[in-house]
């Protein structure tokens, strides 16, 4: 438990959801759903399924004077369909699921995604996935 962190040994499958701002393409939709339940399955039932999630948003639509875009905007709705998105999922779950990690620190949630034994990701939910999934394998890639 250095820096304040929890390595998950083989006994948990760390699970990546992206949340927050993109509900169409990148985050949690049905399609990227099925993916992950179905790479959470390869996994034998007793390992214990620790969701990490940062409910992402790019800014307010309030407090950005330098992009006026409206994609990537906190709002109240976004969140309220993204905590329902996480019930559904956690609904579908054959594993136990033992917690949600979420901190106000992302590098932390790095940390965890990054060595953590069994990680699942899903590879069209955004870059960050995409680098999570490859540091965590050039991670556990070099030699002990």
């Amino acid at each position: 438990d250095a820096f304040g962190l929890t390595y998950f040994n083989e006994d948990y499958i760390v699970v990546h959801l992206r949340t927050g701002d993109d509900l169409k393409e990148r985050g949690l939709t049905i399609p990227n759903m099925v993916k992950i339940l179905k790479e959470i399955k390869k996994y034998d039932k007793n390992k214990k399924i620790i969701i990490i999630t940062a409910m992402h948003y790019g800014h307010h639509r309030t407090s950005n004077r330098f992009y006026t875009g409206k994609l990537w905007i906190y709002n109240d709705e976004n969140y309220v369909e993204n905590i329902n998105r996480i019930h559904y999922f956690i609904s579908k779950l054959e594993h136990e699921l033992h917690d949600i990690v979420s901190n106000d620190d992302i590098d932390k949630d790095i940390m965890h995604l990054v060595f953590a034994k069994n990680l699942v990701y899903c590879d069209t939910c955004g870059n960050f996935a995409k680098l999570i999934g490859k540091w965590h394998d050039q991670y556990h890639s070099i030699p002990s």
